[in-house]
């Protein structure tokens, strides 16, 4: 059986993986969820929440491992992931990525979504003043993040989300 590392996206944890996890766990399979720097299960000051930082974790997570992992990552975590495995490639077994950000060499996720003349979240973000840190309205994460969950679900969710992301 495999050992997946699951990595979240912005303003979610760990928590975000739950379902995902005990279905892994039921299949057998060893299952690390992360909490990224920022997130509700990892506080951290802003300036403390840099791609760096997400990189870090989630490698320190893999390097204290004897075997190779399956790395997950959702969303923003796409971007971890692809860093991490360019770090550690000899750790890395599989890369899965969740409806999540491929990057080229270079590139980042805020200049990704600025170049989508699609994108739907971009746009409804609120940046801080020094653009050190975006905020998302509830109304938005309820019309594109969570359109077709559950409302006890989101319900869960809500609470548990970062109230800041890192730009």
């Amino acid at each position: 059986m495999a050992h997946y590392i699951l990595v979240h996206g912005a303003w979610e944890g760990a928590w975000s993986w739950d379902n995902t996890r005990i279905a892994l766990e039921q299949a057998g399979h060893t299952v690390t969820a992360i909490d990224l720097p920022g997130s509700y299960g990892n506080q951290q000051a802003i300036p403390d929440v840099t791609m760096a930082r997400y990189v870090e974790t989630v490698a320190d997570a893999i390097i204290a491992l004897d075997h190779p992992v399956i790395l997950a990552g959702h969303s923003m975590g796409g971007a971890v992931i692809s860093a991490v495995a360019e770090l550690l490639p000899e750790k890395i077994e599989r890369l899965v990525y969740v409806a999540a950000f491929l990057l080229k060499d270079g590139d980042n996720v805020l200049a990704a979504m600025q170049r989508d003349p699609d994108g739907e979240y971009l746009p409804r973000l609120t940046f801080a003043q020094d653009q050190s840190y975006a905020t998302v309205s509830e109304d938005v994460v309820r019309d594109i993040a969570f359109h077709d969950v559950a409302e006890k679900d989101i319900r869960h969710a809500l609470p548990l989300m970062a109230e800041k992301q890192s730009a």
